[in-house]
């Protein structure tokens, strides 16, 4: 077992979720192959409600942060 370094394509949503208070707007970063796979992506809220103890704010414009 080892590691090798790979190449990826990143990108950001702009916005997901609804604005409302259970679904706050936040930005998601997808990482994909470069075949068109969307292989995952990191979204601090569904990362938040599996770890209740984090604290996440998500500020009006989108912006995630953790405390």
């Amino acid at each position: 077992m080892g590691a090798e370094v790979v190449q990826l394509i990143k990108t950001e949503l702009l916005r997901r979720g609804k604005g409302i208070e259970g679904s706050p707007l936040r930005i998601i970063t997808q990482y994909w192959s470069f075949e068109g796979e969307l292989l995952f992506e990191n979204d601090p809220w569904k990362d938040h409600l599996e770890d209740p103890n984090s604290e996440l704010t998500i500020s009006e414009n989108g912006t995630n942060k953790r405390g």
